[in-house]
């Protein structure tokens, strides 16, 4: 028994620890996945990939079923809510009207402009946050969010039109 405790003990020491040295090629803070983070969406687009969303502009993505998780650099450091894919190409909506949209499968992300800017109640424009996003396909995308926010797009995102949905 106490034998048995010493072998789990030493197998978990070296799956905390490591058996060797790394170098670190890439900051650790844009490497690490930690157990605070808080996470918002998340696609799979196949049984072996999945792409998860949140906060502090994390995008984590898996290629193998879950069993490894790698960060792919966002390039921004606001929450990210919302991520759609179609085909070879995904967008994600977040805090402050970020829309980031990539053309190679998720590898890298650029901004684009979605026009998500209101009037508040003492006449400043500020930016809405957008909390989901969704299309028909590459080109039709709509992204909805605070202050009954809805910006809409026919052209795959290279303009975004902002309008304010009144209620019924």
């Amino acid at each position: 028994m106490l034998r048995s405790l010493a072998r789990v003990a030493v197998v978990l020491a070296v799956g905390l620890l490591g058996c060797h040295h790394e170098i670190e090629m890439t900051p650790l803070i844009e490497r690490t996945i930690y157990v605070t983070d808080r996470f918002y969406d998340v696609v799979a687009p196949s049984k072996d990939r999945a792409v998860v969303v949140g906060y502090g502009g994390k995008i984590i993505q898996t290629t193998d079923g879950g069993r490894n998780w790698t960060v792919v650099p966002s390039g921004v450091d606001q929450a990210l809510y919302s991520i759609y894919l179609s085909g070879d190409q995904g967008w994600i909506a977040g805090q402050d009207g970020i829309v980031l949209h990539s053309t190679d499968d998720g590898k890298t992300w650029a901004p684009q402009e979605s026009n998500a800017v209101f009037t508040d109640t003492d006449g400043t424009k500020k930016r809405a946050y957008l909390f989901a996003i969704s299309g028909i396909d590459a080109q039709h995308l709509w992204a909805v969010g605070d202050r009954s926010t809805l910006v809409t797009t026919t052209d795959g995102g290279a303009t975004w039109s902002y309008q304010k949905v009144k209620a019924a």
